[in-house]
Formats: structure tokens, C-alpha cells, sequence
């Protein structure tokens, strides 16, 4: 998929004079100034070329924004005993990336954190993907992750089971 671009300081028409007045049908060039495809800010120019073989050029800054990293595919969860956090561990993990997300060749790699609800004690309890989950790889600062429309899955927190000890009496 395309990379999203915003630029500043770029007016909405890019114009070029030239000496030779009669030069019409200009070709635009845009060149990179400091190199990296990576999510970032960047000074690039714009070379207009006429017919005539003049050229001209102007500067602008652009910004590659980071891309969405969405979450789909399905994971289950381990049921477990209450003990006061909503923590959750995966079962099994078949999640993917949404499927025009990363880029051919992106080195991109989901560490997956997940939450229950809540931390009571409750069956059928529902368990999702946390904001506390990151991307690794060495094109992993080029995205971000966005929950919305990832999975969920389901699982049970048990009761914590209480032994009560009766004191003993000595007569």
C-alpha cells in the first residue's frame, strides 16, 4: 500500500520562471536531500526543467507519518486462578497483521499484551489485545498499532479457594 505523506511549506501551485519566456510544459522532479524511507521529517527540493533544458528549484520539508499497524486473526486465553490483577496470558496466538498493513519487505513483529476485563473472579470473561502491546523489528518505528477491530477472546477467572483453619482448644 502507499506510504501516507503530509508536507508543509509547500503552496498549493509550484510555479517556475524562467528566462526564456516561451519554455512551457516544465517537468517537475522531487529529490531527497537526506536519505531513509522511515518515518520521520525530511528537506527535499523540486527541480522544474523546461524544454529548453533551464532549470529551477524550490525547497520543502515533508513529513513521512508513521504507518497503522492493525491487528487481526484470532488468539484464545488461559483461564486462571483470581489473584487481583486482570492480566491475561495467550493460549494460542494465530494474530496477523490487517492485511495491506506492512510493507513488502518491513521487518515487523507483534509482541502481544493482554488484559482481561477486570480482575473479578467471573466465566466467559472477556480478554483484549492491551495498548501496552509493541512492534519489534528493525522497521518496527515506522508504525504504530491501532486496536481498533483487533480480537478478542474469552476465558474465566476462578475464585480464589479460602482454607479456613479452626484454632484448637486445649482444656
Amino acid at each position: 500500500g502507499p506510504i501516507v505523506w503530509s508536507t508543509t511549506n509547500v503552496p498549493n501551485n509550484v510555479s517556475a520562471v524562467f528566462s526564456n519566456t516561451s519554455n512551457t510544459g516544465a517537468t517537475l522532479t522531487l529529490n531527497q536531500l537526506n536519505n531513509g524511507p522511515d518515518a520521520g521529517n525530511y528537506q527535499m527540493y523540486v527541480v522544474a526543467t523546461a524544454q529548453s533544458g533551464e532549470s529551477t528549484n524550490t525547497m520543502i520539508a515533508i513529513t513521512v507519518q508513521q504507518r497503522a499497524f492493525s491487528i487481526r486473526g484470532s488468539f484464545t486465553a488461559n483461564s486462571k486462578t483470581y489473584d487481583r490483577t486482570a492480566s491475561a496470558t495467550i493460549a494460542t496466538n494465530s494474530l496477523t497483521p490487517g492485511l495491506i498493513d506492512v510493507m513488502d519487505g518491513d521487518d515487523v513483529q507483534l509482541l502481544p499484551v493482554v488484559t482481561f476485563a477486570n480482575a473479578n473472579a467471573g466465566i466467559g470473561k472477556t480478554v483484549s489485545l492491551s495498548a501496552s502491546s509493541t512492534l519489534t523489528g528493525a522497521q518496527a518505528g515506522n508504525y504504530y498499532i491501532t486496536l481498533s477491530g483487533a480480537p478478542t477472546a474469552t476465558a474465566t477467572i476462578s475464585q480464589q479457594a479460602v482454607t479456613i483453619t479452626p484454632p484448637t482448644f486445649n482444656k
